[in-house]
């Protein structure tokens, strides 16, 4: 039964559009009880694809409900305080210079991984706070940084990547669609990850064959999509599903059949989980 639409909203509002459990971008309503037919706010969380995963397969519903409690509370505080100010123009110059030098330190650190990682993970605050031009040029140094994936990147960097990927391409809901319509610069951003996702991936079946290295990328493809579809952006919307296809082709069958699977979820969340695959994934 699907779940209606204002109620959906609420707890994705209620969550701040995040899973209650790791702050990632909320992209799965989960049944506390497991009851679909039971569409109680209180009987409703929202999820990440990985906890999403995790609370199938084992009972947690006491934990999450604490969980929840804790962080509605914190959303409900975070609202109260006053909103921030619009950064001045020379704070935006300074933040601006300070993303152009991680992406320059990150064009000459070939293969010392923690240090790349690291870099990545500096550009988060950047990626959460700033507005669509600090986001592009953060994205832009994220391209920078997948294109060392065929270089030997660790299924730690691409997650990394993956994760500040997200914060900076996706502000909007996962579960509901926007009320407003969305900006050039939105989708400009919704595309550069999608490239992302898109090398991340490639490069880690071609070059890697490494299935949580093309996880990453899968994400990051997912998300845009599933925002890109929920929101009726055809253009970005066909872009993923051809960087899907594109990095199927280079694809041994458990990675195929994982990206198959990622792109179906993105449009279909209740489509069916690979469960060989999810299970050498969390090994």
């Amino acid at each position: 039964m699907p779940i209606q639409r204002k109620l959906v909203q609420a707890v994705d509002d209620a969550a701040d559009r995040s899973c209650c459990l790791c702050r990632r971008r909320g992209d799965h309503l989960h049944y506390l009880n497991r009851d679909p037919d039971d569409q109680r706010f209180e009987n409703l969380v929202l999820l990440c694809f990985v906890h999403h995963e995790e609370a199938l397969r084992s009972p947690m519903a006491e934990d999450l409900v604490r969980v929840r409690a804790a962080w509605y509370e914190k959303v409900r505080a975070r609202r109260a305080q006053p909103p921030p100010a619009q950064l001045p123009s020379v704070l935006r110059a300074i933040l601006v210079h300070e993303v152009r030098k991680l992406r320059y330190e990150l064009q000459h650190r070939s293969q010392d991984w923690p240090v790349v990682e690291g870099l990545i993970r500096r550009l988060q605050p950047h990626a959460d706070e700033g507005d669509a031009a600090l986001r592009k040029e953060v994205m832009d140094a994220l391209d920078v940084a997948a294109a060392k994936t065929r270089a030997g990147m660790p299924p730690e960097t691409a997650r990394a990547l993956f994760e500040v990927a997200a914060a900076t391409a996706i502000r909007g809901s996962l579960v509901v669609p926007e009320p407003r319509k969305n900006r050039d610069a939105d989708r400009s951003l919704l595309e550069s990850a999608a490239y992302v996702g898109f090398v991340v991936a490639h490069d880690g079946a071609k070059y890697l064959h490494s299935l949580p290295v093309v996880d990453a990328g899968a994400n990051i493809l997912a998300m845009v999509l599933r925002y890109a579809h929920l929101n009726k952006l055809r253009r970005v919307e066909a872009r993923a599903r051809t960087y899907f296809e594109k990095a199927r082709k280079q694809a041994a069958d458990d990675a195929a059949r994982w990206l198959q699977f990622k792109e179906a979820d993105a449009v279909a969340p209740d489509a069916a989980i690979p469960d060989d695959v999810a299970r050498q994934l969390r090994e």
